[in-house]
């Protein structure tokens, strides 16, 4: 397969595989398990959840993670810190929780793909690095044919390519394939808009706007890493909403390959700070079900991405009069 081959270029099992990657619910039973932990008594008053320590030991990404550490925020039972860390404010009554919910872990592979592409999203690998299978198998625990399977499924998803007797390496985007990438989505997003702005919970948009809001106030402090989940979590939180699995299992792969070749999230403060309050805007436009503003600030939004990675920053730009709706 060459970088350039088509995404559609798959089998229907194949297809199928792919697709129950993105539509497991995993965000609601993370969250129904911590929830079950806090009305047992296992965290204390004051004890700082981490995400990464738990994403690690539910075998889930820790995007997951965070988006049920921050529902749990909206519910009461968390608080920042002055630090900006979720610590523990408040515990469940023991009677309303009778026993910690068990959490059925994912298939090996599944959870393989996600720990790969959560090290993908902290930009731990270069474009065009071979990678060796052996080499992931040992630092994850798994053995190979897990590991090839979980190449297999990165590769559909434009993450990885295979070269004939050399095995895998990390795709090297031509500027044209990043174009039609983002030009794909785009077409894709404005539809996942328009399906999910009239079915979709306002709590889940309240979230979305909340957390931007979030990310502003802390952009200055927070890494490139955690940016970066923040940028996907909001593009898949909407997708995963969207009330329609065929567009979502379409789209996914889309997004995690824009976002792999850095074309959604240059790091650039001006772009971080519009990046951020467009994700605001949309979510603020589709609570008042406007689709058509939040389809306008989407296409905008992800041309800008292309437009910013093209050129170089000027330092001198700084938006910080963007309105904020």
């Amino acid at each position: 397969m060459s970088a350039s081959q088509p995404l559609s270029a798959t089998t229907s099992a194949d297809t199928t595989a792919s697709a129950s990657i993105d539509r497991e619910p995993l965000e609601e039973r993370v969250y129904q398990h911590l929830l079950g932990q806090l009305g047992a008594g296992q965290f204390e008053l004051g004890e700082h959840l981490k995400a990464g320590p738990l994403a690690q030991s539910l075998s889930v990404s820790r995007t997951t993670v965070r988006k049920a550490i921050s529902r749990l925020a909206n519910d009461g039972w968390l608080q920042l810190n002055e630090a900006g860390h979720p610590v523990v404010v408040q515990l469940p009554d023991s009677d309303a929780v009778v026993a910690v919910p068990e959490f059925n872990h994912r298939t090996q592979t599944q959870s393989t793909y996600w720990q790969i592409f959560d090290w993908i999203l902290e930009a731990d690998y270069q474009p065009g690095r071979d990678i060796n299978p052996q080499d992931f198998a040992q630092r994850l625990g798994v053995s190979v044919g897990t590991i090839r399977q979980t190449f297999e499924w990165l590769t559909r998803d434009g993450l990885l390519v295979r070269v004939p007797r050399r095995g895998w390496q990390f795709v090297s985007l031509t500027w044209q394939e990043a174009v039609e990438t983002v030009q794909i989505r785009t077409l894709l997003e404005a539809e996942m808009i328009r399906r999910a702005t009239p079915v979709i919970d306002p709590a889940v948009l309240e979230r979305l706007r909340d957390e931007s809001d979030h990310m502003l106030q802390s952009l200055e402090t927070t890494s490139e890493r955690d940016r970066r989940q923040a940028d996907y979590a909001f593009h898949q939180t909407l997708a995963e909403n969207c009330g329609c699995g065929v567009l979502e299992g379409l789209l996914m792969p889309l997004i995690r390959r824009s976002m792999y070749g850095g074309i959604t999230y240059p790091d650039v403060e001006r772009h971080l700070f519009r990046t951020f309050s467009e994700h605001r805007m949309i979510a603020v436009a589709m609570l008042q079900k406007d689709v058509t503003a939040a389809i306008e600030i989407l296409e905008l939004h992800l041309s800008r991405c292309l437009q910013d990675s093209r050129r170089p920053p000027d330092p001198k730009t700084r938006l910080a009069e963007l309105p904020r709706s």
